[in-house]
């Protein structure tokens, strides 16, 4: 069910202190820009959490996951406070990062966090990440206005058009044009894996229609199939975001639980959470 209009160009690369990330080959060209998918790292058995889980509600020893990600900003050569992660409630509120949020309190900064799924920041040395494990990381880039964003898209808000709300609140707040808008789908659940239930089925015909996003029969199991790819993909071009700018990594985290957690490979058990992130350094 995956179109041909997007580029699967998504590689793995490593950053300082042996941290593996995967990242889009034509964003590496953009000199003051960086964004990085992290991997799992080394997958222990019995241990849910091996060995770079990066989820603050994972389940996990709060230290040991803000040690992994002071490591990752280490590698990043960023302050920890400069990561800056949406509370992400399976919802569609975007939010721009204005240059007075790091003038709050922190309980004021956990505040406006705590409702939103996606960010979107001009701020230089500011990196906008979420956290998924099957879900679909959304990256955005407005070379033009020096606008980076990162957006969570569960199925809720992948139905709830969370890619396209993403563009308008880039238009709104920084004047972004979509035409000059880049944006990435990033590792996460392919169409193969995502089997449903009527009632998503639902939930996504009455926002698409008859779009090649809903398989068109139940499978062996008597459940249908859902493309979280192709649905964000006709968001991004519906907000008016040129096909050619879409890239893809084409990786399903279900199957690569070697390299992600996956929510689903863990069958409602504990799992950790990688990050997906965004920001330039001027």
């Amino acid at each position: 069910m995956t179109g041909t209009t997007t580029r699967p160009e998504w590689e793995r690369r490593w950053l300082a202190d042996g941290i593996e990330v995967g990242v889009f080959s034509s964003w590496t060209h953009f000199p003051a820009l960086t964004h990085f998918t992290t991997l799992r790292g080394e997958a222990v058995a019995g241990d849910p959490f091996s060995s770079f889980n990066l989820g603050r509600h994972s389940g996990e020893a709060l230290s040991r996951v803000m040690q992994n990600r002071n490591r990752l900003c280490r590698a990043l050569s960023l302050p920890a406070e400069a990561l800056v992660q949406p509370r992400q409630v399976h919802g569609t509120e975007v939010f721009p990062l204005l240059p007075d949020f790091f003038e709050h309190t922190g309980e004021e900064r956990v505040a406006f966090l705590s409702q939103a799924d996606g960010l979107v920041t001009a701020l230089p040395g500011v990196c906008v990440a979420v956290s998924t494990a099957d879900c679909v990381p959304l990256l955005f880039y407005d070379p033009c206005r020096g606008v980076v964003g990162a957006s969570h898209a569960g199925w809720r808000g992948t139905v709830g058009h969370i890619a396209r709300r993403t563009v308008e609140v880039m238009q709104r707040f920084y004047g972004s044009r979509p035409c000059d808008i880049l944006a990435a789908i990033g590792p996460s659940i392919g169409p193969e894996a995502f089997q449903v239930g009527d009632e998503v089925v639902a939930a996504f015909t009455e926002a698409y229609g008859a779009r090649d996003i809903v398989s068109s029969r139940r499978d062996a199991d008597g459940r249908y199939h859902v493309d979280l790819w192709a649905a964000n993909r006709a968001d991004l071009v519906a907000a008016g975001v040129v096909p050619a700018h879409i890239v893809e990594a084409g990786v399903c985290t279900y199957e690569r639980n070697d390299l992600f957690f996956s929510s689903r490979r863990a069958g409602g058990k504990l799992f950790g959470r990688f990050l997906t992130g965004i920001f330039r350094s001027e």
